[in-house]
């Protein structure tokens, strides 16, 4: 069967579609090509379906062509979209497996039209190169990298595989090939913190970008280290005002962790944190840091702090920081301290009480 079609407007944009089928008792075959204007190849799609085993086979080859979708749209809100994909995959209905091997880049704008979620994300290519099998809930990739990157800059994000390993797209444990050893790297470079909101509602967080590189290294079932090879740092990060009913200041974060995840809770030591507002104040802690599914966005903590503040220095010449051990709670979301216990004391420039 073939069949074409012309988009409304001055430069009106054609598709040309032919479909075969071939059909059987025991199995079917499809074959889907789609050509644009000029004889562009868009889609070349082939699948087969073995009733027997309730399996389906498909193979495909896309090329979307900028302006392709905003041709048909009708003055109709749709999200930009083109690039490319190829691939196959292997579908079991029985047992509900997908098998997938694709490679594919894709450049959209207007993303949120698709999902709320997405309306702080610009212009954006992401690029997917995936060899896995999605199995009841879990991923088993045998080669996965997936990238960010900006129309006009490098990459800002790339989460890759090191080595094959499962992921339980629930409770994110890992099984790898070799345990003990990198199994998942997470890179970003000065991504923006204002792209997570929607989709972690206990905290929304207004400005800031965070650079950061760590690898996911499973030890055993439920036990994970995340090694970091630099510190991760956030520039301008701000927090929505929660309970303060005002705007926070804009915070310089760095923080060296060494972190830990076993049996869904994060605990951490922390060998070095400084955060630094925009109103002068400083703020330093080393100590353990914990958190968990149950408590977030609350985190533990229990360490040495270390606070400046400007005004109360000009009002005493002599007092540089107040310091001491502290346990406390801090709620990212309500944008408050509970204090468990401290014992804090001020001190001059030379540490001397």
């Amino acid at each position: 069967a073939e069949g074409s079609i012309r988009s409304r407007g001055d430069a009106p944009v054609g598709l040309d579609t032919g479909l075969e089928l071939e059909l059987a008792r025991d199995a079917e075959s499809y074959a889907l090509q789609i050509d644009g204007s000029g004889g562009h190849r868009l889609l070349d799609a082939d699948g087969r379906f073995d009733s027997a085993p309730r399996v389906f086979d498909a193979t495909w080859e896309v090329r979307l062509t900028p302006g392709l979708i905003k041709a048909f749209a009708d003055d109709r809100a749709f999200p930009e979209l083109w690039g490319r994909s190829n691939g196959t995959a292997t579908l079991d209905l029985v047992d509900e497996r997908l098998e997938l091997d694709t490679s594919s880049r894709f450049e959209g704008r207007n993303l949120g039209i698709f999902d709320p979620r997405l309306a702080e994300v610009t212009d954006q290519v992401v690029e997917a190169d995936v060899v896995a099998t999605l199995d009841n809930g879990t991923l088993a990739a045998r080669r996965l990298r997936i990238a960010l990157i900006p129309s006009d800059g490098e990459e800002i994000l790339r989460l890759e595989a090191l080595q094959p390993v499962t992921l339980d797209l629930e409770t994110w444990d890992a099984v790898p090939a070799n345990w003990g050893e990198s199994a998942v790297r997470i890179e970003m470079v000065r991504f923006p913190l204002r792209w997570t909101r929607g989709f972690d509602p206990a905290v929304v967080v207004e400005n800031g970008e965070v650079s950061a590189a760590l690898d996911v290294v499973p030890m055993a079932p439920r036990h994970t280290v995340l090694v970091t090879h630099e510190p991760i740092r956030a520039r301008g990060l701000q927090f929505a005002a929660g309970d303060l009913g005002v705007r926070p200041p804009l915070l310089d974060v760095t923080i060296a962790p060494k972190m830990e995840i076993e049996g869904g809770r994060l605990e951490a030591e922390i060998t070095s944190f400084e955060m630094v507002s925009e109103l002068g104040g400083r703020a330093s802690f080393t100590g353990g840091a914990s958190t968990s599914r149950e408590d977030w966005p609350v985190i533990g903590l229990n360490g040495t702090v270390a606070i400046h503040m400007p005004r109360l220095q000009a009002a005493v010449e002599s007092l540089d920081a107040v310091r001491g051990r502290a346990v406390f709670d801090l709620d990212l979301q309500a944008m408050t301290v509970i204090l468990d216990s401290a014992h804090l004391g001020a001190t001059d420039a030379a540490m001397r009480p």
